[in-house]
C-alpha cells in the first residue's frame, strides 16, 4: 500500500508518516518546499516537493498512490477568511484529483465543526466548508472519501503534548481546573494511524480487509482516542506516577461584556447545519485581524498559577462538550497501540533540539 500525505511537514502529517512507515506502509510525504521536507528526507522518506493546487504538479506528486491523505491547510493566523477559503478549496480538490481514479481519499477535519464551546470558531466553519468541498469532489470523481474529524491531537511533536508536559513535568502536586470524568476529545497519533489504515483497508479491492475488524463505509467520522479518554486519563498518562493530582472542575465564571462582544463579533452566525459563515468573512480584513487579536489575547490562554499551595493548570478546552460520533470502531484501543509502537520515540529522539 502506498499512501501520499499532503502536508507531511505539519506536526500531524509528520508523525503520521513515521507511524505509517513503521506499520509497513510505503509513505510518500508531499510538501511545498525542500526545507519543509528536510526532516522526513533525513529519515529516508521519498519526499516529493511541489504544489497540489497545480493540476500537472498534483499528478506528478500523487499519480501512483493508493491512498491520499489531505492534512495540509493554509493558516488562519496569516490569511484573511476569504483567502483561507480559496486556498484550502484548491488544496482539497487538487489533492483528490491528482490521485488515481481508484484511490481512497482521506480529509483531516476537526471536532471544531461541532461548536463544542461558545464564542469564536471560524476554524470550525472553515473545516466544515472543506468537508463539503471534499465530499462533493469525491462524489463527482467517483472516489471513496473519508472525512476524519480529529480531536485534540497528542503525540511527541504536538503542541498539545508540549502544553501538558510543561504543566505536569516534575510536579509533586497539580490542581487541574477540569472535571476528571469529562470526555477530553483527545486523539493520539497512533490511533489516527490505525483509523487511516482501517479506511484504506475498507476501500481496498484486493481482499486484504481484516474481517475481524470490518472497516468503515466511506463517510464522516469523529476521530478520538479509543475508548474516549477522560481528563483524568490524560493527566494520569502524562504526569509522574508520584504526582498528586486534584481535579477542581471546570471554571464557570461569566465572561465580561467586552469578551462577550468580541466573541459575538468574532463568532459564528450559525452553529446548526446550513453552513452559514461568520459575518467576518464579508468584513474588511483589518476588522478581522483586530478582532482576532483581541479575542485571542483575552480568551485563548492556558494559565499556570498557584492555588492553595498547589500548581493550578487550566485550558479553555476543559469546558468543551464531548464530540459526538460516529467513530471508526475497527481499530485497537489507544493504550494498546501506544504500547506496541516505539517508532515515534526512535524517529524523534533528536527532534526536540531541532524545534527549540
Amino acid at each position: 500500500m502506498k499512501v501520499g500525505v499532503v502536508g507531511a511537514n505539519g506536526s500531524v502529517g509528520m508523525e503520521l508518516s513515521v507511524l505509517l512507515e513503521a506499520a509497513g506502509v510505503t509513505v510518500v510525504p508531499v510538501v511545498r518546499t525542500s526545507f519543509a521536507g528536510a526532516f522526513l528526507d533525513e529519515q529516508g522518506f521519498d519526499v516529493r516537493v511541489g504544489d497540489v493546487t497545480d493540476s500537472d504538479d498534483a499528478d506528478r506528486l500523487l499519480g501512483d498512490v493508493d491512498v491520499v491523505v489531505v492534512s495540509a491547510r493554509t493558516s488562519i493566523e496569516s490569511n484573511s477568511p476569504s483567502e483561507v477559503e480559496r486556498i484550502n478549496e484548491a488544496i482539497v480538490t487538487g489533492a483528490v484529483s491528482g490521485s488515481p481514479a481508484d484511490a481512497t481519499a482521506v480529509l483531516f477535519s476537526s471536532v471544531a465543526v461541532f461548536q463544542l464551546s461558545e464564542g469564536f470558531n471560524f476554524y470550525g466553519e472553515m473545516k466544515r466548508h472543506e468537508e463539503t468541498v471534499f465530499e462533493e469532489h469525491c462524489e463527482e470523481t467517483g472516489r471513496d472519501g473519508y472525512v476524519l474529524r480529529l480531536g485534540h491531537v497528542l503525540g511527541p511533536q504536538q503542541n498539545w503534548t508540549d502544553q501538558l508536559v510543561a504543566g505536569v513535568e516534575g510536579r509533586d502536586h497539580l490542581s487541574v481546573a477540569a472535571d476528571a470524568e469529562r470526555p477530553s476529545n483527545v486523539l493520539h497519533t497512533v490511533t489516527l494511524r490505525e483509523t487511516v489504515l482501517a479506511c484504506a483497508r475498507a476501500s481496498s479491492e484486493d481482499g486484504t480487509s481484516d474481517t475481524a475488524r470490518p472497516g468503515p463505509e466511506p463517510g464522516t467520522y469523529t476521530c478520538v482516542n479509543r475508548p474516549q479518554w477522560t481528563w483524568r486519563d490524560v493527566f494520569e498518562f502524562y504526569a509522574d506516577s508520584e504526582c498528586d493530582l486534584r481535579f477542581l472542575g471546570s471554571s464557570s465564571g461569566d465572561a465580561s461584556l467586552v469578551e462577550q462582544a468580541l466573541a459575538a463579533g468574532y463568532g459564528l452566525v450559525n452553529p446548526r447545519p446550513g453552513r452559514l459563515y461568520s459575518a467576518l468573512k464579508y468584513a474588511p480584513d483589518s476588522v478581522y485581524y483586530r478582532l482576532r487579536s483581541e479575542y485571542y489575547e483575552r480568551t485563548m490562554r492556558g494559565a499556570v498559577g498557584d492555588l492553595t499551595g498547589r500548581s493550578a493548570f487550566e485550558l479553555p478546552v476543559f469546558a468543551f462538550e464531548s464530540a459526538p460520533g460516529p467513530t471508526v470502531t475497527a481499530v485497537p484501543t489507544t493504550r494498546t497501540s501506544i504500547r506496541e509502537t516505539d517508532a515515534l520515540a526512535e524517529a524523534f529522539a533528536g527532534r526536540r533540539t531541532l524545534r527549540e
